[in-house]
């Protein structure tokens, strides 16, 4: 993903002397997947010469990766159809290729694979740098930008600035970096996540459940500085409030008997 090729072929390569050692079935399929992308990409700029001399290697795993897909579409097809894709390109097939690429970004985005997702849009978006087409290199890019980000890769979005100085700006990229995917500042990624902890340890000590949702009402209100926060339970297809939370210290945290939340202003 970081675009060091040679390094992630010679790890590889060592991976491949243990696979018989390995129980966990999930490991080889994107072993062999990124395995794949890997010398697709260091063959980008060889010869074709040179190209032809792994092109058997590759319809190897191509078919490695078909036998997954086939067993499984919903979690591996996108895979699948991406790495058909790499090769294709490769082979300077771009129509081919171009096709399969939107195909593996549907098929990731069907089934929830962001990281796929993004990596989907980001080659595609290489793939038309390749023959030129800027214009639709530039969406693609800026696509998988978005999607890294919203999948938390910020060190991925940085790299991307500098494998791809003219397409996306470094500058763009930073104020891009400064949200998240809910559109708040960065910094209140780490809030959350303090919040979370701490709301785990209230989780861990509470028996009580009328106790355990003031607790958490309470760290909730104090971590993300809210004025005011309700807690909202569905139930039978309808929206009850039952609890809310103010910083009014003489107001602290109640309990509510699961008001409809229209009847709540």
């Amino acid at each position: 993903m970081y675009g060091d090729y040679d390094q992630a072929l010679q790890y590889s390569n060592k991976i491949d002397e243990i696979f018989c050692y390995v129980e966990c079935n999930l490991i080889p399929i994107y072993h062999i997947f990124y395995q794949t992308l890997a010398i697709t990409g260091k063959l980008a700029n060889e010869s074709n010469e040179i190209k032809s001399q792994y092109y058997k290697q590759l319809q190897k795993k191509l078919a490695q990766l078909k036998f997954y897909a086939e067993g499984c579409a919903d979690n591996f097809m996108g895979l699948y159809l991406l790495a058909q894709a790499e090769i294709l390109c490769l082979k300077g097939k771009y129509t081919e290729a171009l096709h399969l690429y939107n195909n593996a970004i549907e098929a990731t985005r069907k089934n929830g694979f962001i990281q796929f997702e993004a990596l989907s849009n980001e080659l595609c978006g290489r793939c038309l740098l390749t023959i030129e087409n800027q214009a639709s290199a530039e969406l693609a890019i800026k696509q998988a930008c978005q999607l890294y980000i919203k999948w938390g890769a910020f060190a991925k979005v940085k790299t991307m600035a500098k494998q791809y100085p003219t397409v996306i700006n470094a500058s763009d990229i930073e104020e891009i970096m400064k949200l998240d995917s809910m559109g708040r500042p960065q910094e209140n990624i780490t809030i959350d996540l303090r919040s979370l902890l701490k709301a785990s340890q209230s989780i861990s000590g509470e028996i009580s459940l009328n106790q355990l949702i003031k607790k958490l009402l309470d760290i909730l209100t104090e971590n993300i500085g809210a004025q005011r926060t309700i807690l909202i339970l569905e139930n039978k297809n309808k929206l009850y409030v039952q609890g809310e939370c103010t910083t009014d210290s003489s107001e602290p945290a109640r309990i509510l008997s699961s008001i409809p939340l229209e009847n709540k202003t």
